[in-house]
């Protein structure tokens, strides 16, 4: 008994199997008062108010106008196609998914303008 007791434990500790916490009894957590914070992510869509090519931001239409940043990070796409910021124009329909960053604002992760290339309809036996 004693023989599997010491191979169960020995075999622990080869495959780092941490049987009593890391090297020295440390335990990971963080530093008093800074709970770790998830990235909180969200969908938008809607018709685009204004682009500040500057500020590198687009605004929406609504009660409440939402404003989203977009970064050099932020995937664009016109139709399917990678586009870029100055492709945003007033009055385009416009949908994607945006995170919240440490300050609270949003900011674009993918940004998608306009509807994908109309395919064409499949063909009949024949034609």
């Amino acid at each position: 008994m004693k023989h599997i007791i010491l191979a169960v434990l020995a075999l622990g500790v080869l495959c780092g199997s941490p049987i009593h916490g890391r090297a020295g009894g440390a335990v990971d957590t963080p530093p008093a008062g800074q709970a770790e914070k998830k990235a909180k992510f969200r969908p938008f869509h809607g018709t685009v108010k204004t682009v500040d090519p500057d500020g590198k931001t687009i605004t929406l239409q609504g009660n409440r106008a939402q404003q989203f940043a977009i970064s050099t990070n932020t995937v664009i796409r016109k139709n399917g196609q990678p586009a870029t910021l100055d492709s945003i124009a007033t009055g385009d329909k416009v949908g994607g998914r945006a995170r919240q960053t440490a300050d609270g604002k949003w900011e674009a992760v993918t940004l998608n303008l306009g509807s994908k290339a109309a395919k064409e309809p499949p063909r009949k036996s024949g034609e």
